[in-house]
């Protein structure tokens, strides 16, 4: 028996999308050829020199050396302040070929879908807040290194993966439960491309002494945990299970947008913010690893919650238990994104990555009632 199968649209991608991919192919093609001449320049050089003194031993030329200063930067040397615009204009560089295919490629799927269910002017923020976030806390990091390690030569920050991992957050928010099949039958949730992304980079990281991967591993981790934290708890958007209920014709203007203030006056911290995110259980961080790492994951963040409850930092009623399966079938039909076709249940339950915890004392509501739920406290 075959149930639901999802595929992507053919004509999903936007004119938005499409200029952000020849922005990476042109300036990642235009960074290469003024690299390899800017090396083959200072070779030049050290040949000329070691012609006119034959005793001296030439280094060898750095990575560092090979940059260009208008679009990357290297913490410590690039005047970031004098030129903001490197920590976006970094993000569109790519120097492997696995990232140059991978992150246009995001973009055009992944990235034309949330854009047409948020908004340009929405989608666009989070691409800004997702890129440049990670580029700053890098930058920091590596002045902070060098404060305190003087020898640390601080590498070339490029690379759009944070972006593409916050990319592919923003779409499992939307619809969570959706499968990607490799091999007709065999698929697994699209949550797991994270947890595969910033493996690989882990493991690249390690196994590799160019400081290019480490690079790429920090910008992975940051890029997801950039993206997870402001859908978490900052973005001002209905809530997936939210969009599941409502018509997708009802204007952006109208749609709802759940508000939960923060009044705490006393405790460890005095603040009084709106609160606003998916609070979902379907957009728990420990959805996003594979069992068995979705179980320490969990049980590390529920430690983590529990202690800022009991100091104050956050109120545990902002997180609403809810169903973990909500659905955009109906609204992504009627936009026109996506298609339907049949696939084995079988199969998709064999290739499902995450186990689903049983409810404990907190009994989740039903699908219906936990979105109807939310839908009518954001319509208030």
């Amino acid at each position: 028996m075959k149930g639901p199968r999802i595929e992507i649209a053919p004509d999903i991608a936007t004119n938005f999308n499409r200029s952000i991919c020849i922005a990476i192919l042109v300036l990642t093609v235009f960074h290469f050829f003024v690299s390899y001449f800017t090396n083959w320049g200072v070779s030049l050089d050290v040949i000329h020199e070691q012609q006119i003194t034959p005793q001296h031993d030439s280094e060898e030329i750095p990575d560092v050396e090979k940059f260009l200063p208008l679009l990357t930067f290297i913490p410590g040397k690039t005047p970031v302040i004098s030129f903001p615009w490197v920590l976006v204009s970094s993000t569109l560089i790519e120097r492997e070929i696995v990232l140059l295919i991978l992150v246009p490629l995001v973009v055009l799927v992944f990235g034309s879908y949330v854009e047409k269910i948020w908004g340009l002017r929405e989608y666009m923020r989070y691409l800004v807040i997702i890129s440049v976030l990670p580029n700053v806390l890098l930058y920091f990091y590596y002045e902070l290194k060098t404060i305190l390690v003087s020898a640390t030569k601080p590498p070339l920050i490029f690379s759009g993966l944070s972006m593409a991992i916050g990319i592919i957050v923003a779409a499992t928010k939307l619809i969570p439960n959706h499968q990607v099949y490799v091999f007709q039958d065999k698929g697994f949730r699209m949550k797991l491309f994270p947890s595969i992304i910033m493996g690989i980079c882990g493991v690249t990281y390690y196994l590799s002494t160019n400081d290019i991967y480490k690079v790429f591993f920090m910008k992975a981790y940051l890029g997801f945990f950039v993206s997870w934290t402001y859908l978490r708890i900052f973005q001002k958007t209905a809530s997936s299970a939210q969009i599941g209920l409502l018509p997708p014709f009802v204007p952006k203007k109208n749609r709802p947008i759940i508000t939960r203030k923060n009044e705490y006056q006393h405790g460890l911290f005095s603040f009084n913010l709106d609160f606003n995110g998916d609070r979902s259980a379907s957009f728990a961080l420990s959805s996003f690893f594979p069992f068995p790492l979705s179980g320490a994951v969990g049980d590390i963040g529920n430690q983590i919650f529990s202690l800022l409850t009991k100091a104050k930092i956050i109120n545990a009623d902002h997180f609403e238990i809810v169903d973990d399966e909500p659905s955009l079938i109906s609204s992504l039909k009627a936009l026109g994104l996506f298609q339907t076709s049949g696939m084995r249940t079988r199969a998709q339950q064999a290739w499902n990555w995450a186990k689903r915890q049983k409810p404990g004392h907190h009994q989740r509501s039903s699908v219906t009632d936990g979105k109807r739920k939310l839908a009518l406290e954001g319509l208030d």
